[in-house]
């Protein structure tokens, strides 16, 4: 293809000169080396080169050739891809090498690739509904994963009545900044992998969301072009250390207390659009929506909760669903080890309810009994590659909607 380029180039006759012959295939060869690149990425090459394993963020590219190599880091100018004794450097745009979306999850094999590495933090998002235990005093205590850093769902919560609400973006910030990046400046592209002990699988996701919707406001708001990446580790500190993983049993404590100078109430916050709020809800049941939005409501509680044949954990609720609410109960999403299930049968859990994982214009609004296991339902329909823009949390939940004698139910 180079000769053909050059013989066109020399033959072509409006040039002149050697000059004019030795630039024009030069350019011939930069075009054939740009379309070649592109030719490579659209086979997914970048993705699945042999045994070659690639993760990217907008300013860093990890490439392992092989389970039993370590990461090699590139800078955010070169990309380099190793095929046996060859080794090729090209130019990338990072608009165009992006993490899929199913990337978001990541198995203890691939987390025990990231350990270690000064541009990731591992985070313990761990919850119990069951109060004979305490996530925050088993953090303190130990054993957690080595450098780790915990996540309080309630700890931030601004809300008396209503539990695990999401933080106002200032509190959600500064906590952030000071308790989780603490060894990187805000300049640093940073990944952060959610993980939890065992049997908080279930409810680790509440805290990877909502640090996932911060990311997505601070990446598009941060005036540093940093960069926020979060993740989720598919499996529990219990098997974390079955891996042989590294751990701290040294006392921590689990979170520096906000500032109680920051507001809560200040309407010039940028507000997080995954949330939405029971008057959102009210608008899709009674047709009100002024945005004309096609959403769907998901209920991510039991079977018998939402047909009100079983109690509520939280005194004082009725029992029932909303009207139109879809139930897809959150351990039909999950295995017996609580990890999430192959996509393949996600798909077909959601795609028997109606709701569509491909769809970039519907919306979903997901709610469970406090804001909590209904983001392990998001997680799912997000790893199946539903655009995240378009999955929503109702933060209140049935804590809210069952607690106030005005909102439609069905019984």
């Amino acid at each position: 293809l180079n000769c053909i380029l050059y013989l066109i180039a020399i033959t072509h006759y409006k040039i002149e000169t050697m000059m004019e012959r030795t630039m024009s295939a030069f350019a011939m060869l930069y075009l054939e080396i740009s379309v070649l690149f592109l030719l490579i990425q659209r086979s997914q090459c970048f993705s699945n080169w042999g045994t070659t394993q690639i993760f990217s963020k907008p300013n860093l590219l990890l490439s392992r050739p092989n389970k039993n190599k370590s990461w090699i880091l590139q800078d955010r100018e070169r990309l380099q891809l190793a095929r046996g004794l060859n080794v090729y450097s090209i130019q990338y745009s990072t608009s165009i090498l992006k993490m899929k979306e199913e990337d978001i999850v990541v198995s203890i094999e691939e987390a025990l690739s990231f350990h270690g590495r000064e541009d990731v933090v591992f985070v313990d998002g761990s919850w119990h509904l069951d109060k004979s235990r305490s996530a925050v005093d088993e953090f303190e205590g130990g054993p957690r994963i080595a450098g780790a850093h915990f996540f309080d769902i309630d700890g931030l919560n601004p809300h008396e009545n209503l539990p695990h609400m999401m933080p106002p973006w200032n509190i959600l910030k500064y906590h952030v900044q000071t308790n989780i990046l603490t060894q990187n400046p805000t300049t640093t592209p940073t990944t952060v992998i959610v993980y939890g002990t065992h049997g908080a699988g279930k409810s680790t996701a509440r805290a990877w969301y909502t640090l996932f919707c911060f990311a997505s406001l601070y990446n598009n708001n941060n005036n540093e072009k940093s960069s926020l990446a979060v993740r989720w580790m598919q499996g529990s500190l219990k098997e974390w250390q079955e891996q042989g993983g590294p751990v701290d049993i040294n006392p921590q404590v689990a979170i520096a207390t906000p500032s109680t100078a920051l507001s809560i109430t200040d309407d010039k916050l940028p507000l997080f659009p995954q949330m939405v709020s029971k008057q959102d809800v009210i608008h899709v049941i009674d047709g009100t929506d002024k945005e004309k939005k096609v959403v769907q409501l998901i209920d991510a509680r039991s079977e018998a909760r939402f047909r009100a044949e079983a109690p509520e954990p939280r005194p004082g609720l009725r029992l029932g669903h909303m009207p139109g609410a879809i139930n897809i109960p959150f351990s039909d999403c999950l295995t017996k080890k609580e990890h999430l299930k192959p996509v393949s049968e996600l798909k077909l859990i959601f795609t028997e309810k109606n709701i569509d994982v491909g769809t970039t214009t519907d919306h979903v609004y997901i709610s469970c009994g406090s804001g909590v296991t209904a983001s392990t339902v998001a997680l799912a329909l997000i790893v199946c590659g539903r655009p995240p823009q378009t999955v929503h949390i109702y933060d209140g939940s049935w804590a809210e909607w069952g607690a106030d004698p005005n909102t439609p139910i069905i019984v």
